[in-house]
């Protein structure tokens, strides 16, 4: 009976893995602990990567690759938080995160980040740098299955694509890359 049951949660909610935890006495000599952990969700880069939870309750440092989760970028952490003013582009890189796995397209795998820097607009930023993808924060799944429609007709028409802007409405707006110019080609009229 003399050992304090409130220092014991207390110290075990100063893990980062820890979201929740019941200490209790069951007599006539037993201790009970619950714990219930944290999910990673994301992994947030703010100068460092950093592993969140659908809270913003910062779990982790990962290593650099360590991870496979989702990276979300334009978010600032605050100690062992994501900052007050960032929750809600948190809930949308999370929510837009669920709409591509719903959509299954993009691969999330293909993405190196998703850019939440502008309270309009979410980018997609792919591992090999384009096209950079324009989704908005709203109806992300139903905008990804507008652009999943026209994607082979794009790459059949274009070598490369600065980047695609899927937030006007019923549309689909791509930017071509321009070709290189070729360095032994004559520009001169004759």
């Amino acid at each position: 009976l003399e050992v304090d049951l409130e220092a014991i949660r207390d110290r075990l909610l100063e893990h980062p893995l820890v979201k929740s935890a019941t200490v209790r006495r069951k007599l006539p000599s037993e201790i009970v602990v619950e714990i219930v952990e944290r999910t990673p969700a994301a992994v947030v880069l703010d100068g460092r990567r950093f592993v969140v939870d659908l809270e913003g309750y910062v779990m982790a440092l990962p290593q650099e690759g360590s991870t496979a989760l989702p990276c979300l970028q334009g978010l600032a952490v605050e100690g062992r938080r994501i900052a007050g003013k960032d929750l809600q582009d948190l809930a949308d890189g999370i929510g837009i995160i669920a709409a591509i796995r719903d959509a299954g397209f993009p691969k999330l795998s293909s993405l190196e980040c998703i850019d939440l820097g502008r309270s309009s607009d979410a980018v997609l930023i792919p591992r090999s740098g384009r096209p950079l993808i324009h989704v908005g924060r709203r109806n992300v799944a139903l905008r990804l299955e507008r652009w999943k429609s026209v994607v082979r007709d794009m790459a059949e028409r274009w070598d490369e694509i600065e980047y695609v802007d899927l937030r006007a409405e019923g549309m689909v707006v791509a930017k071509p890359q321009p070709p290189e110019e070729d360095a032994g080609s004559d520009k001169g009229d004759g």
